[in-house]
């Protein structure tokens, strides 16, 4: 079981990875070529953005842990972050997020989820558990749509 200040620290690093995300998702959906594909990055940056929230209101309010509260990097999830920034093309781009980042950012989460006590901490429990249910989501229908990129382009 983490500690109040390990507990404040990943939080803010979870924090720091999905507002990275809907950074990024919602950019890439302002350029997309493909509506398709311009509607499930906006879905997912908003998902992104929900999950930010949720994570800073489990921040705990405690006197003096206010600077490991703050979204800081996650260190695992930079350079597939700065992999993703530099992807070039729908695809690569759809690969480096869907194949990538989320599935270190959900092996994180369940990481997490296996050292708390739900009955001591329900709360924490929900939030990695609602980031979860929609990154497998969102990670499937990243999937589907690189399958569909793929097979287009075959044509």
């Amino acid at each position: 079981m983490y500690g109040i200040e390990d507990t404040s620290r990943r939080f803010g690093q979870y924090r720091w990875a999905e507002l990275q995300l809907f950074e990024l998702l919602g950019g890439w959906a302002t350029s997309a070529a493909d509506a398709q594909v311009v509607a499930m990055l906006a879905a997912h940056c908003h998902h992104d953005a929900g999950h930010a929230d949720v994570f800073a209101g489990r921040t705990p309010a405690v006197a003096g842990l206010e600077a490991a509260a703050e979204p800081a990097p996650l260190p695992e999830l930079v350079p597939m972050l700065d992999a993703a920034r530099g992807a070039d093309g729908t695809a690569a781009r759809l690969r480096a997020v869907y194949q990538n980042v989320l599935p270190a950012l959900a092996a994180e989460y369940e990481r997490h989820l296996l050292v708390t006590d739900p009955r001591i901490d329900g709360p924490t429990v929900r939030a990695l558990t609602l980031a979860l249910h929609d990154l497998a989501d969102d990670r499937s229908e990243g999937e589907e749509m690189l399958e569909r990129l793929s097979g287009a382009a075959a044509c």
